[in-house]
């Protein structure tokens, strides 16, 4: 028997009223996350993976109407009343933002926000609650915790911000941690040490991860499956390591391909031509058939249906084309 997912997302809708008009922004996501695994949701900027992790954890503004499923251990969050899913943010799933200097309260010391969140989850109190603070502080490799933990966060550089969010996310204990591009503020050097931080986490609490990025190139150390978003629908998952090496579908191929580390120094990059669609005008077909060499007028009709390229991964395109491009490695 399959064991049951730990989260599965199913026909997940997303759209904004804008004047007396519905925008769909996510159409009809599908995916699933097992206990301890990790999955990477990759796609251009504005193409919906902020809006889905926020969707997954009811954080979204009044103005966005959610429809669909997100199944939590064989039970819908969705259907549930705003009193009773609260339960399941941060216990549950909890989300590491992109910026972190706007998610530390600048009023408070970066011990007594972790150790709040300590307070609120475990009721712990006190001495307590800071001694395990300090804890949780030298767990993310904050240096000197004893001495930062009475910093406020301006005092503190990017990278060990991020690391303080990371420390009250984990004062969690959440089977299932979100991390919204968390290191798109920071220098490389910094972004491979809180990479490397994350897949340490992971690996030593046993935590399932959705790791949310536009940079392709950071997906194969940290997760085991890739899911490749644009203009708000899924257009191929599978394996990083497959996906990365033969993408299936024209836009995967397309990131892939513009990837700096494909091509050698002083090489031209080649570019993704055109621009995604305008979401309040979305298209009956493909969103990507105006920027796809391959596309056919069935494309333009219709939105293709999900093709098994292999018993492991899936690309929503034309059969001919995904089975195709799944057969050639991109190389330079």
């Amino acid at each position: 028997m399959t064991a049951e997912p730990l989260l599965a997302v199913e026909d997940l809708v997303v759209e904004f009223r804008v004047g007396r008009a519905l925008v769909p922004v996510v159409r009809g996501l599908e995916f699933s996350l097992s206990a301890g695994a990790s999955l990477g949701l990759v796609g251009e900027s504005g193409c919906g993976k902020t809006v889905t992790a926020l969707a997954l954890l009811g954080l979204l503004p009044a103005a966005a109407r959610v429809s669909g499923r997100v199944i939590w251990r064989g039970r819908d969050l969705l259907a549930l009343p705003e009193a009773e899913r609260r339960r399941y943010r941060g216990r549950a799933m909890s989300l590491v933002f992109q910026e972190p200097a706007a998610a530390l309260n600048p009023v408070l010391t970066v011990g007594e926000q972790v150790a709040e969140v300590l307070r609120h989850h475990h009721g712990l109190e006190g001495a307590t609650a800071r001694r395990r603070a300090l804890d949780l502080l030298r767990e993310v490799r904050l240096p000197d915790p004893e001495i930062r933990a009475r910093h406020y966060p301006h005092q503190l550089s990017g990278g060990m911000q991020q690391r303080v969010t990371l420390a009250a996310t984990l004062a969690c204990d959440s089977e299932l941690l979100v991390a919204d591009e968390p290191t798109t503020a920071l220098d490389v050097t910094v972004q491979a040490q809180i990479l490397e931080l994350l897949a340490r986490l992971q690996r030593e609490r046993g935590m399932a991860l959705l790791f949310i990025t536009h940079d392709l190139a950071l997906v194969p150390s940290l997760v085991e499956r890739v899911a490749v978003l644009y203009a708000g629908r899924l257009v191929e998952a599978g394996p990083a390591a497959a996906v990365l090496r033969a993408p299936a579908h024209p836009y995967t191929r397309g990131l892939v391909r513009t990837l700096p580390e494909l091509w050698p120094p002083r090489r031209e990059l080649p570019d993704l031509p055109g621009r995604p669609p305008d979401p309040r005008r979305p298209a009956a077909g493909c969103p990507f058939a105006p920027r796809c060499a391959e596309a056919r007028s069935a494309c333009r009709q219709a939105f293709p249906q999900r093709i098994a390229v292999d018993a492991a991964r899936w690309a929503a395109c034309l059969p001919e084309v995904a089975t195709r491009l799944a057969a050639e490695e991109v190389l330079p």
